[in-house]
């Protein structure tokens, strides 16, 4: 039995129709020698806005309560997978974190994990060809407690199951087609990347990018887990083959790309940045994002092996 492991973050699952696209998607990945494991965000904004809610009652809620309330957004989406796949004819099943063996420490908002045990899991492929994990979330086994994972925590689930699960392929969907040297949503010439190594996808993560967390990043390097960034709505005729990001040592291309970085990522006598930048990587970094975008730099900040320019607004 192959297990192919697929994540879909929140902008790929963020309205009913797009659950409903991503649900095709998996149906016609299907085969009788495969298995998929969802691993899957909660809709769109809805970690942000049910954070907001809590925020309205006390300034200082409990980060306990917290978890218990942030996991709700997951839980959501994955029921709502689950009952579009099964429209679709496709045996699926939906488990939370703690349901699937994820098990971590006690940390409320920012646990790590420290053990999976999928026994669920695989026991739930004997009857469905689809069983869809709760991003973000575990348990701690010492407590009982739900736990949440942080930021970033469904890349890192999907990262830590495809390592526990042996699987075949590990794909990370999102908004995009791939990982390009700028942001193809802003820039018109970007090029999407075929290959990347672990520490160029650590890079990048780190600097901003959005494709796929860095803790996540950093986890797939230690693993040794290969996988690819693919856009979650192409069209079945358009190129889908993504990105694939694999431990492979691969020479550091120019980078140039446009970000939001990381809030205290960059700190300097600008503060704490916030916008979109230019981000460029290498010994010629100034002189390369002057070359390209002169004309939309408001300021330019160089830092050690590293130049970093705000974009007007």
């Amino acid at each position: 039995m192959q297990i192919i492991v697929q994540k879909y973050g929140g902008t790929s699952v963020g309205s009913p129709p797009k659950i409903a696209s991503v649900a095709r998607r998996i149906q016609k990945g299907l085969d009788k020698n495969k298995k998929i494991l969802v691993v899957i965000s909660a809709m769109g904004k809805q970690t942000d806005t049910l954070l907001s809610y809590a925020k309205e009652l006390s300034q200082t809620p409990s980060k306990r309560e917290l978890d218990m309330l942030l996991t709700v957004g997951e839980r959501v989406s994955m029921a709502l997978l689950s009952i579009a796949l099964g429209e679709l004819g496709v045996n699926a099943i939906s488990l939370t974190g703690s349901q699937s063996g994820i098990l971590t420490s006690a940390d409320h908002g920012e646990a790590r994990i420290l053990d999976i045990r999928p026994k669920r899991i695989f026991a739930s492929f004997e009857k469905s060809d689809v069983v869809i994990v709760a991003g973000f979330q575990g348990m701690c086994l010492e407590t009982g407690e739900i736990t949440t994972l942080g930021r970033g925590g469904s890349d890192l689930t999907a990262i830590a199951l495809s390592h526990a699960m042996q699987a075949q392929a590990c794909e990370i969907y999102t908004d995009v087609d791939g990982v390009f040297n700028a942001d193809p949503r802003k820039i018109e010439d970007a090029q999407k990347f075929e290959v990347l190594s672990h520490d160029l996808a650590i890079t990048l993560a780190e600097s901003g990018a959005k494709v796929i967390h860095d803790r996540a990043a950093r986890l797939a390097k230690e693993k040794n887990v290969s996988y690819s960034v693919k856009n979650a709505h192409t069209k079945p005729h358009k190129d889908g083959s993504g990105t694939k990001i694999e431990g492979k040592d691969l020479e550091m291309p120019d980078l140039l790309f446009m970000s939001t970085p990381q809030a205290g990522l960059f700190e300097s006598e600008k503060g704490r940045l916030q916008g979109e930048f230019v981000v460029a990587i290498g010994k010629e970094a100034k002189e390369k994002i002057k070359e390209k975008h002169s004309h939309q730099i408001e300021w330019q900040l160089n830092l050690e092996n590293k130049s970093i320019a705000k974009i007007k607004d």
